[in-house]
């Protein structure tokens, strides 16, 4: 037993050491849904929440952090947050999260930035969600644009109560990798 809790140590610190190590510096913003997750909405269909018209603000990002388009090499989503304005309410009744991310008002070009399935039952107040990999730096780094963020979330079961509900969220600018 102890030979197997050593092996499996010693592997999770060796896949720890093979991660890439980024620099650079996050772009982070906060938004409302623009409604409420509503009581009794159906666990058949998919729920649509769009927040529209999002600034990158990419330029002021880069010059508080001494930076400019140039240093950075690619932008990532890094970490998404759903929360419930009030603390009455428990998301466990969702059971998936998809996130996409498209120039303004153009929904064919989505692109996956954060997702999550098999959304514990005793989530509560706050839901985090897993980032995507994919490189958002044209999208991103253009503020003559803005962009839409779609978020669509699968019930398992009821809400029991309309919950309103804002998400922080950020990417990561990379300047450089290890």
């Amino acid at each position: 037993m102890k030979k197997n809790i050593l092996l499996l140590l010693g592997i999770v610190l060796i896949l720890s050491g093979c991660r890439n190590k980024f620099d650079g510096f996050d772009m982070i913003y906060r938004k409302d849904f623009a409604k409420a997750i509503p009581a009794g909405a159906s666990t058949f269909l998919s729920h649509y929440f769009i927040i529209e018209d999002i600034k990158p603000d990419f330029a002021t990002f880069a010059k508080n952090n001494g930076k400019s388009i140039t240093d950075v090499k690619k932008i990532i989503p890094k970490l998404m947050r759903i929360n419930a304005r009030f603390g009455d309410a428990n998301f466990g009744f969702i059971s998936r999260v998809f996130v996409v991310i498209y120039p303004h008002k153009e929904p064919t070009k989505k692109v996956e930035v954060f997702y999550r399935e098999n959304i514990p039952v005793n989530t509560g107040t706050i839901l985090d969600l897993n980032a995507g990999v994919a490189d958002m730096k044209t999208l991103l780094s253009d503020d003559n644009n803005t962009y839409d963020m779609e978020v669509r979330l699968d019930f398992r079961s009821t809400p029991p109560l309309t919950i309103e509900t804002f998400v922080d969220f950020s990417f990561l600018a990379v300047t450089s990798e290890e």
